[in-house]
């Protein structure tokens, strides 16, 4: 099973091999590997002529052949037909495909694997048992489904909060977050850039800057990193092409 990346040539041709120079070829061992969300145009089923390589757990090979056309709706079907058997796959990534589908939420919400639990709150299944789930990273999905937030916001865990802070929810309160990281988040909605343009942290003032707001005042920011933001936004360029840090001249 190939997902591939089109340079200029329409692969139509069963029987034919295909090389590299073609194509980006992504290679999947079966259907029920292939998240639903990332369904090419093109799905074929091949047969791997090249070397076949592994990269950050994904395969891919330099030569393949064409055996047959594989579409969007076929593919469906077959991961219908096969629904249990993905939802109780010892492979994680068929589990967490299997969540995508809505196939045995009730199930993979008990899962060990904390992705495939994440992939069950995607779904928006189970939310008032995964907001408090151990791992943070499913606690962080419940979040960006917007639920829970009056409780999320107070989480430990610095990356919820900024889960929270994303959905536009309690910036009143995570604008004094201590985390850098969040009060930028906050920065990002609009919010309290009055204030936070007198932030301690660059970063922060640097994404006030990027809002567009106060750059008479952040043109002359001590810190380069904001100053170049301030001339990306296009504002007080006859006097930052002579500023004194190459950053902010580039």
């Amino acid at each position: 099973i190939i997902n591939n990346d089109v340079k200029n040539v329409y692969v139509d041709e069963i029987g034919k091999v295909y090389s590299s120079d073609e194509f980006d070829f992504e290679v999947y061992d079966s259907i029920e590997q292939i998240p639903k969300f990332s369904y090419p145009s093109m799905l074929f089923k091949v047969n791997v002529l090249g070397k076949l390589q592994e990269k950050e757990s994904e395969k891919y090979t330099d030569k393949i052949k064409l055996l047959k056309n594989i579409t969007s709706e076929d593919a469906n079907k077959y991961c219908e037909k096969y629904k249990k058997q993905m939802v109780q796959s010892s492979n994680i990534q068929i589990r967490i495909n299997a969540a995508g589908r809505g196939f045995g939420l009730d199930i993979l919400i008990l899962d060990k694997e904390p992705g495939v639990r994440a992939a069950v709150a995607e779904q928006r299944y189970g939310l008032d048992n995964l907001i408090n789930d151990p791992d943070p990273y499913v606690r962080a999905e419940v979040a960006r489904q917007g639920y829970g937030l009056d409780k999320l916001i107070n989480d430990e865990d610095l990356y919820i909060r900024e889960a929270v802070a994303n959905q536009g929810y309690g910036l009143d309160i995570l604008i004094d977050d201590p985390n850098l990281n969040i009060r930028v988040s906050v920065a990002k909605q609009g919010y309290g850039l009055d204030k936070l343009i007198n932030d301690k942290t660059p970063y922060v003032r640097a994404e006030v800057a990027n809002q567009g707001y106060g750059l008479d005042k952040l043109i002359n920011d001590e810190n380069p990193y904001v100053r170049a933001i301030v001339a990306k936004q296009g504002y007080g360029l006859d006097k930052l092409i002579n500023d004194k840090s190459w950053h902010v001249r580039a």
